[in-house]
């Protein structure tokens, strides 16, 4: 999925959670349309500054956190160190995505 399809899916998603405007001519109110739809307006300018996926982000972050952990120790690491880091971030990112920790092995 591109990025432009990804921001797209993401305001969707917010304006679907904001719920249906109902005064919008159009009968697709959770999209891009002419009429100015309400939901969708505040969903993009939600996702415009910077508030969008934020499970994702979490997610991303402490892969990210992980990764620099075990190269940084590579040398000194022994296994059970390695599944302690592992246990910790993964126990903080569900913490923080209500469970939803994607990159939990």
């Amino acid at each position: 999925m591109d990025a432009k399809m990804y921001k797209e899916k993401e305001i969707e998603k917010i304006a679907q959670i904001l719920g249906s405007c109902h005064d919008c001519s159009c009968k697709e109110c959770l999209q891009s349309c002419d009429f100015g739809c309400k939901s969708y307006d505040k969903a993009l300018a939600i996702v415009n500054e910077g508030y969008g996926d934020v499970n994702a982000a979490v997610n991303d972050f402490a892969e990210g956190v992980k990764i620099a952990l075990f190269s940084e120790f590579a040398d000194d690491m022994t296994f059970k160190m390695a599944n302690k880091i592992e246990k910790i971030v993964n126990g903080v990112c569900e913490e923080y995505t209500g469970g939803k920790y994607a990159n939990k092995r």
